[in-house]
C-alpha cells in the first residue's frame, strides 16, 4: 500500500488468472490505463468493478482510437 497525500490510499487488484485492475484510489475508484482505450475495455472495467463492488472508475488512455471511440479521460489530465 502506497500512502500519496493528495490522493489518499493507492492500491491495485490482481487475480492469479490474471486478471487486474491498474489502480485502485481510497478503496473506491479503479483506474484502468490503456495505451489507446477501447470499448472492449470499458466493459471489462464495467464489469471488474461491480464484482469488487467499486462504486467510481475511470479508463485513462494515451491515444484515442481510429474508430472514435470516446469515453475515456486523457491521461494527461487526471492529474
Amino acid at each position: 500500500m502506497l500512502q500519496l497525500r493528495h490522493l489518499g490510499e493507492v492500491n491495485y487488484y490482481q487475480r492469479k488468472s490474471g486478471q487486474e485492475i491498474d489502480f485502485i484510489f481510497r478503496r473506491d475508484t479503479a483506474v484502468e490505463v490503456k495505451e489507446t482505450p477501447h470499448a472492449g475495455d470499458l466493459k471489462v472495467l464495467n464489469n471488474r468493478t461491480k464484482a469488487l463492488g467499486l462504486p467510481e472508475k475511470i479508463l485513462a488512455g494515451r491515444f484515442p482510437p481510429a474508430d472514435g471511440f470516446a469515453d475515456f479521460v486523457w491521461a494527461g489530465t487526471l492529474f
